[in-house]
């Protein structure tokens, strides 16, 4: 009835098929029996609220923004900027006028200076600080 070749293919597949009918069958029927009703019920009452929702609420939504917002818009933020531009925007403007070249010229004037004591009068201080401490160390010894 069956050749050797095809007898050794069902003895390789059948063991196969019976697991498939034993463990996944019954996983397929409980599937269908409990998770079905889930997605039954779901399109049978969650759906029309989404769709009413789509078709109610959305263009709701969508008017606020087309002619509310704008409105918002217009009379509170757009005021605001406007009011930042006349009255912040000319600080900062003078701000860089005149203080800026005051900075600039402390820069280009007053720092030389410092730079110039640091580098020649401060040695001098220490020298003098040096001879002061030499001398009392002399007198203390002295006074030994």
């Amino acid at each position: 009835m069956f050749t050797d070749e095809q007898a050794a293919r069902l003895a390789y597949i059948t063991p196969t098929i019976i697991s498939t009918v034993r463990y996944i069958t019954p996983t397929i029927i409980s599937t269908v029996r409990y998770i079905t009703p889930t997605i039954i019920s779901t399109v049978r009452y969650i759906t029309p609220t989404i769709i009413s929702t789509v078709r109610y609420i959305t263009p709701t939504i969508i008017s606020t923004v087309r002619y509310i917002t704008p409105t918002i818009i217009s009379k509170y933020i757009t005021p605001t900027i406007i009011s930042t531009v006349r009255y912040i925007t000319p600080t900062i403007i003078s701000t860089v006028r005149y203080i800026t070249p005051s900075i600039i010229s402390t820069v280009r004037y007053i720092t030389p200076t410092i730079i110039s004591t640091v580098r020649y009068i401060t040695p001098s201080i220490i020298s003098i600080h040096h001879t002061l401490m030499c001398c009392n160390f002399s007198i203390a010894i002295y006074n030994l």
